[in-house]
């Protein structure tokens, strides 16, 4: 049944983050006593470097800062983020559509996969990355060893977050512990429960340290300070855009449907066009035919079969939640 693709059509996130709160501890084998990472400001007297200034600026002149910036104490040497995950029910129901044809379409298309193929490979990569503490960023990569905890009801497991994988996906089948995750996700997913994680990363970084908030971006050209760090109360903290922006980087499906002229090789988060914005690379755009947009339309109004891994995808935006619709041309 082929159908017209609707002007309004959206769908609510099914994966929902808190905001990462930052702290430290003076032990990384016992983290029962930590206290908040303060942001605080500092003024530094640094050079100016940047090529869009050649020309225009004595390279002589010092270039004064107003910067924020956090660390650990002389005391600790272990940062400490906490943050909630919840994984909500999703069977393909839109929270707005404008035409009922298509959502009831979606709903069997959803149905069908999820009979053919469950939500477990899906899961299995949200747990993984939650596992592997992938939303810690740059965190991760100054620290000399990471363990990751995820509380749930009454089970807690503990993952040496080292030794899982962030570019290679399916670890859940040498490791009990992520498997029974990635089970539970998935019953989030298909509402057999309520599901809430509570997740602890520590990581060992070392004595007064520096520790790496997200980043606030800087509208106003008025703003004293040339660095401003998100904090919620002074305490340093991670947006959940970023946690979830972690979390959702499972997408390999674009390489195994590229002709061999997209060079990358890592998971890349979910979005509809495969924007990778640090690397100014758009891996999904519509001359690839492999974006979302191509991919929906050709699953609901062209009636066309996709493969297992473009369905994957399709899924996994559609979790991802978004605005879809399509403005109809005059």
């Amino acid at each position: 049944m082929s159908l017209s693709y609707p002007a309004v059509l959206a769908t609510e996130a099914k994966i929902i983050c808190s905001d990462a709160l930052m702290y430290s501890s003076h032990s990384f084998d016992d983290i029962s006593n930590i206290s908040a990472v303060k942001v605080t400001e500092k003024t530094v007297r640094g050079t100016i470097s940047n090529a869009s200034d050649a020309g225009k600026h004595d390279k002589s002149s010092a270039n004064i800062q107003t910067v924020d910036y956090a660390q650990l104490s002389s005391d600790d040497d272990t940062l400490v983020i906490k943050y909630t995950v919840k994984f909500l029910p999703f069977d393909g129901t839109c929270c707005a559509c404008n035409d009922l044809e298509f959502q009831n379409k979606l709903l069997d298309i959803v149905k069908t996969y999820r009979e053919k193929h469950s939500l477990f490979e899906l899961s299995s990569r949200y747990a993984q990355n939650i596992a592997n503490a992938r939303s810690i960023f740059r965190n991760k990569l100054s620290a000399d060893k990471i363990v990751t905890i995820v509380n749930y009801k009454d089970r807690t497991f503990t993952f040496d977050s080292g030794d899982i994988s962030e570019n290679i996906f399916g670890e859940y089948s040498n490791n009990a512990d992520l498997k029974e995750l990635a089970d539970i996700i998935k019953s989030g997913f298909d509402g057999q429960e309520f599901v809430l994680l509570d997740v602890t990363v520590k990581a060992l970084i070392g004595k007064n340290q520096a520790v790496y908030p997200s980043q606030e971006m800087i509208l106003s050209s008025t703003d004293k300070k040339s660095k401003v760090l998100f904090s919620i109360n002074s305490q340093a903290a991670i947006h959940s855009q970023k946690i979830g922006n972690g979390i959702r980087t499972i997408d390999d499906f674009y390489q195994l449907n590229s002709k061999g002229d997209i060079i990358f090789n890592r998971p890349i988060s979910v979005e509809p066009y495969g924007a990778v914005t640090n690397y100014g690379l758009v891996l999904r755009d519509s001359s690839t035919k492999i974006d979302f947009y191509t991919l929906f339309k050709n699953l609901m109004c062209k009636d066309k079969e996709l493969s297992l891994e473009e369905m994957h995808f399709v899924i996994a935006v559609l979790i991802r939640g978004g605005v879809f619709g399509e403005a109809k041309k005059k």
